[in-house]
């Protein structure tokens, strides 16, 4: 995601005037990992696009990797405390 920003600040802050420092490249880069997509940083050059796209598709399944294993790990260790708890 870090590289996602510092790329879309690249292609961006020159011609977006919306993106005018590495925070606001950053936090494009949070709200499109996170689906929330707010709207008020869009990429308007055709390397912004791409970054947005590839941070879209990877970017996304990624995070929802990460938060299916970090649910994994709550119920499995919520799941072995109820099994000793039982067991004893």
């Amino acid at each position: 995601m870090v590289v996602a920003a510092y790329l879309f600040f690249q292609f961006e802050h020159l011609s977006n005037a919306t993106v005018t420092g590495y925070g606001d490249a950053l936090w494009w880069a949070i709200c499109t990992v996170s689906t929330v997509g707010y709207g008020d940083i869009v990429p308007t050059t055709t390397g912004g696009r791409w970054v947005g796209a590839f941070l879209i598709i990877f970017g996304v399944s990624f995070f929802l990797s990460f938060m299916a294993a970090l649910v994994t790990v709550v119920f499995t260790n919520l799941a072995r405390e109820t099994f000793d708890e039982s067991a004893d």
